[in-house]
């Protein structure tokens, strides 16, 4: 099975200085800071403070392939698992 591969999954959507991946880690800090109460409410700066700068290390969409890898989500536009032979 032949399929063609898009050039332009991993465009950057870039919302006030954050990707949107970025900006669901920050929402993920300030829900555990505001749901737990106590010390926790650090996770709103810590979290996105620590898991950031990490994934900036990375290449672009590892937050999005991180999902699809633990069966969070899936990426539109990619082959399925099974095709072997696909042109770019």
């Amino acid at each position: 099975m032949k399929v063609q591969l898009t050039n332009k999954v991993h465009l950057p959507a870039l919302l006030i200085f954050f990707e949107i991946q970025e900006w669901a880690i920050i929402g993920l800090g300030y829900f555990i800071g505001l749901t737990s109460g106590g010390w926790w409410w650090l996770a709103i700066f810590i979290v996105p403070m620590t898991i950031i700068p990490y994934g900036r290390k990375k290449p672009r969409g590892y937050f999005t392939h991180l999902s699809v890898k633990y069966g969070v989500a899936d990426i539109q536009g990619y082959p399925a698992l099974f095709v072997t032979d696909f042109k770019e």
